[in-house]
Parts: C-alpha cells; sequence; structure tokens
C-alpha cells in the first residue's frame, strides 16, 4: 500500500472559496481538492471522489502545490505544452499573410 502524501494548506478557506467563484473550469477541481484537505479530507480516493479525477492526477496537484504553491497549481496547463513558440507562431502568420497577398491578387 502506498503511503498517504499529506500536504500543508497556506491559504484559508475563504481565499480558496473566492479562488474557485473566479477560477477557471480546469482550476476548479484543484482548488475543490485544497478544500476537501482543509475540512480534513486525507484519503486519496475519497479525494478523486470529491473531484471527479483520478489518483494520479490527484497526486500530481499534491506534489504541483507542496513544489509551486496554489499559483503553480492554478497557472498548470492541462495536456501537453504548445510546442510553438507566440514568435514562432507571429512569423508563421505573417509568411502566410504575405503568401496569400502575393498570390491571391487579381
Amino acid at each position: 500500500m502506498a503511503a498517504l502524501q499529506t500536504i500543508n494548506i497556506k491559504e484559508n478557506k475563504k481565499t480558496l472559496a473566492a479562488l474557485l467563484r473566479w477560477s477557471t473550469q480546469a482550476s476548479k477541481p484543484r482548488i475543490k481538492m485544497l478544500l476537501a484537505i482543509l475540512r480534513g479530507v486525507t484519503s486519496t480516493q475519497d479525494l478523486v471522489h470529491e473531484t471527479r479525477s483520478n489518483r494520479d492526477t490527484i497526486r500530481n496537484w499534491k506534489s504541483t502545490y507542496t513544489r509551486q504553491g496554489i499559483t503553480g497549481l492554478i497557472e498548470e496547463t492541462r495536456g501537453r505544452k504548445k510546442s510553438i513558440t507566440v514568435e514562432k507562431d507571429k512569423l508563421v502568420l505573417r509568411a502566410n499573410r504575405n503568401y496569400c497577398d502575393n498570390n491571391l491578387t487579381n
């Protein structure tokens, strides 16, 4: 059986409740996890049930919170990271626009 991963929540219930109201859809389950921990829920299985996530996700969120705090937990994105930078994206768009301007004019 895996060891219980406990974390110390630095924010109070009122702060987390306010964050929950104004957070993105992706951040809501993460904040719900922190609120549940503040209420005394320690079981990963119970946290899975309350957040409708899976065990690995709960473990990842706990690790992220421990390393980076609430900011890291909320700002963490879902899925794969974007492989193209904004600068490269702008260059591609500019090149496409120039191509269209040069080749599609009457």
